[in-house]
């Protein structure tokens, strides 16, 4: 009896340790994929289809919410995420604001620095902007933290799995929304998309997915990657980019999955090779040092390269490699890994930095542990009122009276939502509505002006359900030089010519029922050539070419 105890305890320890093993290799294989995206665009039609989803999906995955303390887990998971993020940026921009003093920063970045330091560290604060763009991946941690929360919520307060995705589901469509209205809301946008990863994450560990032969693996792993160039041959790209928020709509539940489970495939595979788990765990490992470290990373590599003159010295500012160095990606790649956990691992060595980075125990602080007390004793009087109330009017009722008010107040925010893009949008200046996402072209415009200038091409995508007709009103002024057309595209088809001359008004109102997608990001662009160039006594230094009274799309 006690050889058969031993064997099952060996078996479920050599359970665990190979579940650790395929999800620290997981780890690994995303988060070179990440740098080799940061480090070329020649593969991002495919890696940016799942990189930073799939990163949420492996947290879920070894996640377990419902073993841990709701306050515990917060605090550790603070200490984790956000004390390194707000750490290692405070740093950051520190280092920057002397650089921008000294004069130096432009040559060692792209970043803009703002007037005063207070400035800097108001954006990093308010988690709103953060000048130093050497550390532009850690906007993930804050994401992931907050994410990691609501994610605890719904898992603790539903106890089916249909229930925990359907709710879920709810708050990625809403946030979605938020997304392709262009609404300011910061971080919470990603997080509500974030958040769905998580739990399906959770959910596909719960389902106990078993490890399968090598044989298996291979061939679904085979499947899925002809699935996956099958579909990019076809035109189906769709990039996704988070800190861009470039999404692609309700899609964006599915698109990611393929890469995910193709992940899970090689990660089975590569632990059945000794070397290859070794080498890609150990990266996995240190995923958070590559995520905060590798965009620095770069500048060690172009600094390698700038001495055996195979890059100019003036592109060293550059985030991300230029055009002349982006095919050096093999060579670039693993340098900014290598610079990444070194670095990481020397700053290790001192415990204050150590804890710093996340690696202490907050639950071992004297005033954490008091303040968990507290909690404890007050979630356990609301415990004892609610199960009173519960057998008073029945714990299942409760439990479906509180999904059914978080569902409809989800319906209703999602149908108001859309209901703001059926029928006639009218945008005149200065736009308040939030129903376009101005992209290129578009010069900045104060709350006071009742048009837009332009700057020959200007885009922007809407979201359109019935519309059918595209009308613009605007003004060509006298001093535009070389005006001679006007052209526009929707969804990169062209719907409109004619020939246009300065001191001009434009009236357009056009049919583009042939042109549109119906519930879908409709892609506009006003292409009028010339402009005005400014002398160098002018006050007003910007270039443009017309402005724009007002657009309507009935």
């Amino acid at each position: 009896m006690t050889n058969n105890m031993c064997a099952e305890k060996n078996i479920v320890n050599k359970g665990i340790h190979e579940r650790i093993n395929w999800c620290d290799i997981y780890k690994g294989i995303v988060i070179i994929l990440v740098v080799i995206g940061h480090c070329t665009t020649q593969f991002n039609h495919f890696i940016y289809q799942f990189h930073m989803a799939a990163f949420f999906f492996i947290s879920g995955y070894t996640s377990q919410p419902k073993n841990k303390s709701l306050f515990d887990d917060i605090i550790k998971k603070f200490c984790r995420l956000m004390v390194p993020y707000y750490t290692i940026n405070l740093v950051g921009i520190i280092l920057f604001f002397f650089c921008d003093k000294l004069n130096i920063l432009n040559k060692i970045s792209g970043t803009v620095y703002p007037e005063t330091f207070q400035a800097a560290l108001h954006g990093l604060l308010s988690n709103k902007a953060v000048y130093c763009d050497w550390l532009g991946a850690m906007w993930f941690l804050p994401v992931l933290f907050w994410s990691s929360i609501i994610f605890t919520l719904i898992v603790k307060l539903c106890t089916k799995k249909i229930s925990m995705v359907f709710i879920s589901v709810l708050i990625f469509l809403i946030s979605m929304s938020a997304v392709i209205q262009n609404k300011d809301c910061g971080n919470k946008d990603l997080v509500g998309l974030a958040q769905f990863f998580l739990v399906v994450g959770y959910v596909v560990r719960s389902i106990k997915p078993k490890f399968d032969s090598f044989r298996g693996n291979l061939i679904k792993a085979c499947i899925i990657a002809v699935l996956l160039g099958s579909s990019l041959r076809l035109g189906l790209k769709f990039v996704v980019d988070w800190p861009s928020r470039q999404f692609n709509g309700v899609i964006d539940l599915f698109l990611p999955f393929g890469g995910i489970f193709l992940i899970i495939t090689l990660s089975k595979l590569l632990s059945t090779s000794q070397h290859l788990e070794k080498f890609f765990a150990y990266i996995g490992q240190n995923s958070m040092s590559i995520m905060c470290f590798h965009f620095i990373g770069f500048k060690a590599a172009y600094l390698i390269l700038i001495i055996i003159e195979k890059m100019n010295p003036t592109e060293f500012s550059r985030l991300t490699p230029g055009p002349g160095v982006r095919n050096l990606w093999w060579f670039i790649t693993p340098i900014s890994i290598f610079f990444s956990v070194v670095a990481w691992n020397l700053l290790c060595k001192s415990n204050i930095v150590r804890n710093l980075l996340g690696y202490g125990n907050p639950l071992k602080i004297k005033w954490i542990i008091k303040c968990k007390d507290i909690i404890n004793k007050l979630s356990t009087n609301i415990k004892v009122f609610c199960l009173k109330w519960g057998n008073t009017i029945g714990t299942s009722r409760l439990k479906k009276l509180f999904i059914g008010i978080v569902t409809c107040t989800s319906l209703i925010l999602l149908g108001t939502k859309l209901i703001s893009y059926y029928g006639e949008i009218n945008v005149i200046f200065p736009d308040v509505q939030n129903q376009i996402f101005y992209e290129d072209g578009w010069l900045p415009q104060s709350k006071t002006e009742n048009y837009r200038w332009m700057n020959q091409k200007a885009k922007f995508s809407v979201l359109l359900i019935d519309q059918n007709h595209l009308e613009i009103k605007g003004f060509i002024p006298e001093n535009i030089i070389g005006v001679s057309k006007c052209i526009i595209n929707v969804n990169d088809r062209e719907v409109f010519y004619a020939d246009m001359t300065n001191n001009q008004a434009i009236t357009i109102d056009i049919d583009i029922s042939d042109f549109v997608k119906k519930y879908k990001l409709n892609k506009f662009e006003i292409e009028i050539d010339g402009q005005r160039i400014p002398n160098t006594s002018d006050s007003d230094q910007r270039v443009f070419n017309a402005l724009i009274n007002s657009m309507k799309i009935y």
